[in-house]
Order: C-alpha cells, then sequence, then structure tokens
C-alpha cells in the first residue's frame, strides 16, 4: 500500500530537514576553520552561508512538535541567523588582535550551542522519520479494521 500523501509529505520535510542540518554542520565547520585564520591574520570577516529554508519551513507549519520542540528549532534559526549576519558586517581594516579575539570568541560561543542544537535536532528529525515509517502499517491496519467491520 502507499504512503498517504500527508504523511509522504512530512517525512519529505523531515528528509530536507536533516540534509540542511547536515549540510549547516559542515559549513560551520568550515566557517569555524576560517574564525581561526582570522583571528591571527586579520581581513574579512568569515561568511556563514547557512541554509534555512526547510528550518523556516517547518516552523511555519510544526507538523510533528511532539518529537521535534518547535522552541529548539526556534533557537537554532535565531543563532544562525545571528552567525550569519555576524560575518555580513563590514570590517574596518586592520583590526586590533584584541578585536579580532572578541569576535571569534563570539563566534565560537555561538557556534558551539549551535553544534548542540544540531545534534539534539538531528535526533529529533530522525525520530520522527522512524515514526512515518511505522505510521503506513498503523494506517493499513485501521483501513483493514474499518473494512473487517463491513
Amino acid at each position: 500500500m502507499t504512503m498517504p500523501t500527508d504523511l509522504q509529505n512530512h517525512r519529505e520535510a523531515l528528509l530536507g530537514m536533516r540534509r540542511e542540518l547536515q549540510s549547516n554542520r559542515v559549513l560551520l565547520k568550515g566557517v569555524t576553520n576560517d574564525y581561526g585564520v582570522f583571528l591571527f591574520t586579520g581581513g574579512n570577516l568569515p561568511r556563514a552561508p547557512c541554509d534555512l529554508a526547510a528550518i523556516m519551513s517547518y516552523l511555519q507549519h510544526p507538523f510533528a512538535a511532539e518529537r521535534i520542540p518547535t522552541a529548539h528549532v526556534e533557537r537554532y534559526r535565531h543563532l544562525a541567523e545571528m552567525v550569519i549576519q555576524q560575518g555580513q558586517v563590514p570590517s574596518p581594516s586592520p583590526r586590533t588582535l584584541p578585536c579580532r579575539r572578541e569576535l571569534t570568541d563570539a563566534f565560537n560561543h555561538l557556534s558551539s550551542e549551535i553544534e548542540i542544537l544540531e545534534s539534539t535536532l538531528e535526533r529529533d528529525v530522525a525520530r520522527a522519520l522512524q515514526a512515518t515509517e511505522r505510521e503506513p502499517s498503523r494506517a493499513d491496519n485501521d483501513v483493514y479494521r474499518m473494512n473487517s467491520q463491513f
């Protein structure tokens, strides 16, 4: 039996969230390395081109809120946007080492919290995906029960 359309749409949205979280994790690691270089060499602030499309879509329609807390998703979005904005600040040149250290420390603080949220959200998304895999069998059982009543 095929998966119901809503369930399939939710599954695709969850898969998109998982890909986005994984992609952002890789991007964040790269930007973390860039901040390490920035600390010692100066120049422009590293940019974090995070993708938040699936996160924003989920926040508009939190269909799995019992498994993926909306507050966690909202906090992740907020922190990711802060990292993105920090990289878009025009950089006066030259910056002193204490100034670069302050900017790098602020980024490291944000990225640490983002990493924790990413791990939590990836786990929650995986659990929600597992639930969607079980749903068709429940739906099949319900259809069977309904048909057997007639």
